[in-house]
């Protein structure tokens, strides 16, 4: 619905925010534990468990972009 797509909209932008970099399409990456910041916002947007999903990873790889883009050591 359109109101979906708005809110689909919304919560992408509440992602850049806090500080998400897009790493593909829809996929979005941290390098922080933000759960609870994502529960809030899934709630608060009242999207389903289907429509978003976490993924925690331990590493990127060596991916000095990304190292640079978050300034991490």
């Amino acid at each position: 619905s359109q109101l979906k797509k708005l809110y689909r909209e919304a919560f992408r932008g509440k992602l850049k925010e806090i500080g998400f970099w897009p790493l593909q399409k829809s996929v979005w990456i941290h390098p922080f534990d933000c759960l609870a910041e994502i529960n809030l916002l899934k709630d608060f947007f009242d999207l389903k468990e289907e429509e978003i999903r976490l993924v925690v990873a331990e590493t990127i790889g060596s991916d000095l972009y990304f190292q640079k883009i978050f300034k991490l050591p």
